[in-house]
């Protein structure tokens, strides 16, 4: 046989599977399917332009549709985006002081940069990209200035998408596009260290205005977050027994010990025992001496005060605490440095963590460093005692003198 009548003719390439389901509109880079089973007609829009990933899609429901004709069986339902939210804040989300503020506003973000009326069957890696992009560049700009989110942010925001997008299929049976989160996890900035000495801690307090400086002072005695603090009521509080019970992330009970210092400042912003009753920190509470817009506004007398961040931010300034070398200074801050001081004083991580309310030690083992110079200090005596000469050497308590 000759070499021309050995040499294979060259194959054609193999279409994608559900290829032969796609066509593209006219002034659309979006591949649509179609297809057709019997005497029904099956048209849709597959939501992406990367060729693969429509023709697996297409693919996916000529099998839906095939089995629902000719077997009987109900294909998936379909569910949009913000039937969706509310769906799983209805079922989940309301239960929880986290998903009562927090995953409401990741529900709004996601659904500006997904869109209310996306199917969750349309969610592809495409689609989750741009969502992506789209907050960290395009989000809209508050006064003039633009804002981005954070890697930190768009990761929180992601697995709230991911948290609906499981319920949906496992518990719901709704239709769910494939995509995968661990390909648009952001990176995150490492976390950081900011605390204030004791002068530094005063000036601030000094600095704040009238309702402001309890709230700051209770933060540096306790180390408790600012959500707990701006929502403390007095039925949670009892001053005979220097003790507050408050509900942690998670839902979890903390019980917390009030200083001798802090049960003082509380009685002081409420001396009337009959009416401690409601928030602890109010607009307009004559005890506590405040000239600030709302304190004066007989409109704003007795609300409670929920947000902090503008008298915090004057406050700030006021103190020359603005430009500090480890970074901007946040509420939270004065959680760390709560920890620090107590760290410095004890040094023990496990009444560290019982005072904070971490449920986990290594939480609270990321302030592990800033007991280094107690460390030193007790491998400097071991040292000495072994070191220095016998008769130099301090007895312990008890000690024979023999």
């Amino acid at each position: 046989m000759s070499n021309e009548r050995n040499r294979r003719k060259p194959s054609k390439a193999r279409a994608t599977p559900g290829e032969q389901y796609l066509q593209r509109r006219a002034n659309s880079s979006v591949w649509q399917i179609c297809f057709k089973i019997g005497k029904r007609r099956f048209r849709e829009s597959s939501g992406t332009t990367d060729k693969v990933a429509a023709a697996s899609l297409a693919e996916k429901r000529w099998h839906e549709v095939w089995r629902a004709i000719h077997l009987g069986e109900v294909a998936p339902a379909e569910l949009d985006l913000h039937a969706a939210c509310r769906r799983y804040y209805e079922e989940v989300g309301s239960t929880s002081e986290y998903g009562r503020r927090g995953q409401l506003y990741h529900f709004r973000i996601l659904l500006q940069a997904l869109g209310d009326a996306t199917l969750l069957s349309r969610l592809t890696d495409e689609r989750i990209n741009a969502a992506v992009q789209w907050m960290r560049t395009r989000k809209p700009a508050r006064k003039g200035r633009p804002v981005t989110l954070s890697g930190a942010s768009i990761n929180r925001y992601l697995t709230t998408l991911s948290v609906v997008c499981r319920r949906a299929a496992a518990v719901w049976g709704v239709r769910v596009g494939s995509w995968h989160k661990a390909l648009h996890v952001q990176r995150e900035a490492a976390p950081r260290e900011v605390f204030l000495d004791y002068d530094q801690a005063r000036r601030l307090v000094a600095s704040a205005n009238g309702h402001l400086r309890p709230i700051l002072l209770l933060a540096l005695l306790t180390g408790l977050r600012r959500e707990n603090l701006v929502r403390l009521a007095w039925e949670n509080v009892s001053l005979d027994l220097a003790r507050a019970v408050l509900v942690q992330k998670g839902g979890r009970r903390l019980s917390v010990p009030l200083a001798p210092a802090a049960v003082e400042l509380l009685a002081s912003i409420e001396p009337d025992t009959a009416a401690r009753r409601g928030p602890v920190f109010r607009f307009g509470n004559p005890h506590v001496a405040c000239t600030c817009p709302r304190c004066t506004n007989r409109r704003y007398a007795g609300q409670p005060v929920h947000s902090v961040k503008r008298t915090l931010a004057t406050a700030i300034h006021a103190a020359g605490l603005d430009a500090l070398p480890e970074g901007h200074l946040r509420f939270h801050d004065l959680r760390h440095t709560f920890a620090s001081w107590a760290l410095a004083e004890g040094g023990d991580l496990k009444l560290v963590q019982e005072a904070l309310g971490h449920k986990h030690i290594t939480t609270t083992a990321r302030y592990a460093h800033l007991v280094s110079g107690r460390r030193e200090a007790v491998a400097n005596a071991v040292a000495d005692r072994l070191l220095s000469p016998a008769g130099k050497r301090k007895r312990g308590p008890g000690a024979s003198k023999n």
